[in-house]
Order: structure tokens, then C-alpha cells, then sequence
């Protein structure tokens, strides 16, 4: 009977070291779960960040194309305005 009455004290002082260890863990899985939320919080903004770059940068490269191609609109205007302009002097000459 002393033998049941020393393992039954053995047994418990075993399972309070594992119940003193599953709080420790469940408090470090607590701690976890709170950094792992926040590394996928920062993660989404950064994420939603880069999106919102990504358009900024593609606007400005629209803007870009658009000057690029305003101006190279102007220079055919300017070209073909010229060329008509000889055309009509040497018409002009020819005729005199």
C-alpha cells in the first residue's frame, strides 16, 4: 500500500510539471499566434502598398507615353505643315 501511495505521489508530481509545461507552451503558442497576425497584417499592407505603387508607377509611365506621343503628334503637324508649304511655293513659282 506504501508503494501505490509513493507512485500515486510520483504520478502527480509528473503531471503537474506537464500541466505547469502545457500553460508555458499554450502562452508561447498565445505570444506566437499575436506575431504571426501581425507579420500577416504588415504583409497585407505592404502587399496592398506595392498594388498601389504599381499603379502609381504605371500612370506615370502612361503619362510618359502620352507626352512621347503628343509630341511626336506636333513634330508630324509640324512636319506635314511644312512640307505643304513648299509645295504650295514651289506651286507658286512654277505658275509665275
Amino acid at each position: 500500500m506504501h508503494e501505490v501511495q509513493s507512485e500515486k505521489g510520483e504520478l502527480m508530481s509528473k503531471f503537474e510539471e506537464v500541466n505547469a509545461r502545457n500553460v508555458e507552451l499554450e502562452a508561447e503558442v498565445k505570444i506566437l499566434k499575436c506575431a504571426l497576425d501581425k507579420s500577416n497584417t504588415q504583409l497585407q499592407q505592404f502587399s496592398s502598398g506595392t498594388k498601389k505603387l504599381d499603379h502609381m508607377l504605371s500612370l506615370g509611365l502612361h503619362l510618359e507615353i502620352g507626352k512621347v506621343l503628343a509630341t511626336l503628334s506636333l513634330r508630324v503637324l509640324q512636319l506635314q505643315r511644312r512640307h505643304l508649304f513648299q509645295h504650295l511655293y514651289l506651286k507658286n513659282s512654277r505658275s509665275e
